[in-house]
């Protein structure tokens, strides 16, 4: 616990002088991890059960990151978080009007980290893309993002704050209940009713591995007409638009590649789990996890592994580095 508590306050502080790292710079390990943090995020073995249906605080990276694999699944204080799981629910078809196309339902499923400990989550709505620039302007009125010359490429240089202020945006037009309060001070997360929010680093391992046990959703291998991804600038030199490429078995896109995504889990390293049923992680932390990887990750194809994990400072911005959401479904 002591060691935990140095780690965390030595992070606060290189966070705090403001020693970021950019994307794909750092060696990969062996395993998949990066053996220093990177300013894109990511996240290998999935059961699919069922098919698929239908403003920000200061900050910088922490050089947190681990072994490859998906949520710490620890226990955590944040409100309502069911202990057990409904697998292969049908599409509950929430009322999404006219972001329905947005979204497609993930149905519950068990997959098995890369440190053979299987964790099983609910059924959630996820946006079949990262967010897009158009649509985050038009929730928040404002578009960020450093490579804007495509309105259709996802929203990045976002916060941690800026993700779960647009969860809360898009939670009030869809008249849901907002999930995230106290969102400056270490944003709580409510999951005992329907709403918008980031996905658990679970959640999103779960449906970025769409049932595969290799490294990434499709299989073992990878190259930038696979995913975007910056292997010559002259090919790749920016965020694609969202969509581009082919989806996962989920129907998701960009799981590997254009930007890194937050997800909602306080960072912690893998190895104190306690719930493996639905997990949302630590109750409280230095950093965030962020998942996946940016288009300018050069050839470390690792650092794209479904099992890469990563963390930054919440108000952390980084030009590789957006977010997907989920709706959570009250069980």
């Amino acid at each position: 616990m002591t060691l935990l508590i140095k780690i965390s306050s030595i992070c606060v502080c290189l966070g705090l002088l403001g020693c970021t790292q950019s994307a794909g710079k750092n060696p990969i390990g062996v395993d998949g991890q990066s053996s220093s943090s990177q300013s894109s995020g990511i996240g290998h073995s999935s059961s699919v059960n069922g098919s698929s249906g239908q403003s920000s605080q200061g900050g910088s990276s922490t050089g947190s990151s681990s072994t490859g694999s998906s949520s710490s699944g620890m226990n955590s204080s944040s409100s309502g978080a069911p202990s057990s799981a409904s697998v292969n629910e049908p599409d509950p078809l929430l009322d999404l009007g006219a972001f329905a196309s947005y979204f497609k339902w993930i149905p519950g499923g068990t997959f098995t980290r890369s440190d053979a400990v299987k964790v099983t989550v609910n059924g959630f709505y996820m946006s079949t893309t990262e967010i897009p620039q158009n649509l985050y302007e038009q929730i928040l009125g404002n578009n960020p993002s450093f490579y804007s010359s495509l309105d259709s490429a996802p929203v990045e240089r976002v916060s941690f704050v800026d993700a779960v202020t647009f969860c809360n945006a898009l939670s009030d037009s869809l008249g849901f209940a907002t999930l995230y309060s106290n969102i400056l001070v270490d944003a709580q997360t409510r999951f005992d009713t329907t709403g918008v929010r980031l996905p658990t680093e679970a959640e999103w391992e779960y449906a970025a591995r769409a049932g595969s046990t290799q490294a990434y959703s499709w299989g073992s291998s990878i190259s930038s007409d696979t995913v975007s991804l910056y292997t010559n600038p002259l090919v790749v030199s920016s965020t694609a638009a969202v969509g581009k490429y082919s989806p996962n078995a989920f129907g998701l896109y960009d799981m590997h590649g254009n930007v890194g995504e937050w997800v909602n889990d306080w960072y912690a390293p893998l190895g104190l789990d306690f719930v493996l049923v639905n997990p949302t992680g630590p109750s409280s932390g230095a950093s965030r996890v962020y998942r996946d990887g940016g288009f300018d990750e050069l050839l470390s194809y690792r650092s794209l592994f479904v099992t890469q994990r990563r963390s930054a400072l919440p108000g952390d911005m980084q030009p590789n580095r957006g977010f997907r959401v989920v709706i959570s479904v009250k069980h």
